[in-house]
């Protein structure tokens, strides 16, 4: 009886390894799960105001729809787009191209908006 429990030391030790990185791969998907969930409920409300902000009020609704086609559009090309960056080169380049847009994005946005303060303050 005694070397059947020795024996079961290595699977036990094992198993509670396994149980725990399973554990935080769990912990961390959700994490990034709750953290994509609370910067789209802050973006995408910003980015709608924004297209609002700047346009008149005939065309409100076009402004609203375009917005909304060009998430759609932009998310459902991109994801081809990056899949194939990432196959034929790697993760690295891929995330690498990603960042590089966002941040030209970025940098338009900013330009936008100061353009607007700047003439508001005309």
């Amino acid at each position: 009886a005694a070397g059947s429990a020795v024996s079961a030391q290595p699977f036990l030790a094992a198993s509670a390894f396994l149980w725990s990185v399973m554990l935080l791969v769990y912990i961390g998907v959700m994490s990034a799960g709750i953290l994509f969930g609370i910067s789209h409920a802050l973006v995408y409300p910003s980015i709608y105001t924004l297209a609002l902000r700047f346009t008149d009020i005939s065309n409100k609704s076009k402004a609203f729809s375009i917005c909304s086609v060009s998430f759609t559009f932009g998310g459902m090309i991109f994801s081809i787009i990056y899949g194939l960056i990432a196959e034929t080169y790697s993760f690295k380049v891929m995330f690498l191209s990603c960042s590089i847009i966002v941040t030209l994005g970025f940098y338009c946005l900013i330009k936008l908006l100061e353009k607007e303060i700047l003439n508001e303050y005309r």
